[in-house]
């Protein structure tokens, strides 16, 4: 047969591949067209077939690394082929089936549409530009995080009911897609933790930090998520935004490592698509932050100029603006972390109410910008208290929630 009619046959095989076999086979599993080309000598023997389907499927494992989102360095990329994949390819391969074979005077090329491991890749992967051995991903979490649904009124969270029996749960669902697809391994399923879900610390859509971290444990996870989205309205902008408020605990000592907090602007009662879009972005910040604490944790990383100094005490004045108040249940959540010994706060210098608002005026040995953080790390589950902004000077606190107004 004439090497122009092959030529022909590989195009024809390549677009027809390409229409039907770029498809996601299951979550864990993707399949892709790639192709083994070697030169030969002689006869085509099984050492040269060999040879060319090794070659191929090295070839679609590359492929799929490449399409990854996360993935913009093809020189760790090629690394990782060399060091882990070309010595053995079929450990990332789940099957394989050969489309074609073309060959002339030089050349033996091998086609065929190969399924490809996608979870243990991606996690290999992961492991492997941390320093860590094959197969010990360490970028693994529970995901505790609350939806309120305006629809019904209700808080939606999975350990009440999976996700998978639960259409409405849109962002954990979408961020544990969004999460897998940068090669963390995310648990959100009832499984052997069953008794623990029962207990009364998994009654509420609120999480304690530390049920959080026994649930972390059972699964042997190194991070666990934990917090809420919840609908906000500013009634003096007459705006509503859509808040992800998340906290990201490490399972090892029980620290919170960082915390979350991204609003997005709606018109009246937020879409699926808000939700989608507010995953999608705050995916990328959870795995940066994981990725940073277990870099500095290992000594990679330099652990930066460290804590904040201690200012000098009543150097900030911080003005506090609490709207949409239905009660004032937070402000007395306010006025009693101000007088513990965790605030930063030395003294409340008044505290006046005016319609659905109130000011409080403050001194704080931190900023605003610091202390809101710090009242955000200790409420981290209370649906009454939001930071919407903060400057050295001032902070905003929305308290709108289910039942307030």
């Amino acid at each position: 047969m004439e090497i122009g009619y092959r030529k022909f046959l590989l195009c024809f095989v390549l677009l027809a591949l390409a229409f039907f076999g770029g498809t996601v086979l299951a979550s864990s599993v993707v399949s892709v067209v790639a192709n083994g080309k070697i030169g030969y000598v002689g006869q085509i023997t099984d050492e040269v077939r060999q040879t060319a389907t090794k070659k191929m499927l090295v070839e679609a494992i590359k492929q799929v690394l490449e399409e990854l989102p996360a993935v913009s360095d093809t020189a760790i990329v090629e690394e990782f082929i060399k060091e882990r994949v070309e010595k053995s390819p079929d450990t990332y391969v789940e099957s394989y089936r050969l489309i074609a074979e073309l060959r002339d005077k030089k050349y033996f090329q091998v086609i065929g549409k190969v399924n490809v491991k996608k979870s243990l890749l991606v996690k290999d992967f992961n492991s492997y530009t941390a320093g860590e051995e094959p197969g010990e991903n360490k970028l693994t979490l529970v995901l505790l995080v609350s939806e309120y649904n305006p629809r019904t009124n209700e808080w939606d969270y999975w350990w009440k009911i999976p996700p998978d029996k639960k259409q409405r749960l849109y962002f954990t669902r979408q961020l544990g897609k969004e999460l897998e697809a940068r090669g963390v391994l995310v648990v959100n399923k009832v499984g052997k933790e069953k008794i623990l879900l029962q207990s009364a610390n998994f009654q509420t859509p609120f999480v304690t930090t530390d049920a959080a971290i026994q649930l972390g444990l059972i699964y042997r996870t190194a991070f666990v998520v934990i917090g809420n989205v919840h609908l906000n309205e500013d009634v003096s902008k007459k705006a509503k935004y859509l808040v992800a408020s998340l906290q990201i605990l490490s399972t090892e000592n029980g620290e919170s490592i960082a915390e979350i907090i991204e609003k997005k602007k709606v018109r009246s009662n937020p879409r699926k698509s808000k939700f989608i879009e507010m995953a999608r972005v705050v995916a990328p910040r959870i795995v940066d932050e994981m990725k940073t604490h277990l870099a500095r944790a290992s000594g990679k990383v330099s652990p930066g100029p460290g804590p904040v100094p201690t200012q000098v005490a009543g150097e900030y004045t911080i003005t506090i603006e609490i709207s949409n108040l239905g009660n004032l249940h937070p402000v007395e959540l306010l006025q009693r972390y101000f007088g513990s010994n965790d605030s930063p706060v030395t003294e409340i210098e008044s505290v006046t109410l005016e319609h659905r608002k109130v000011q409080m005026v403050v001194k704080s040995e931190v900023d605003g910008t610091l202390l809101a953080r710090k009242i955000m790390t200790a409420f981290p589950n209370e649906e009454e208290l939001s930071v919407l902004s903060s400057s050295e000077d001032s902070i905003k606190i929305s308290s709108s929630h289910p039942g307030v107004l």
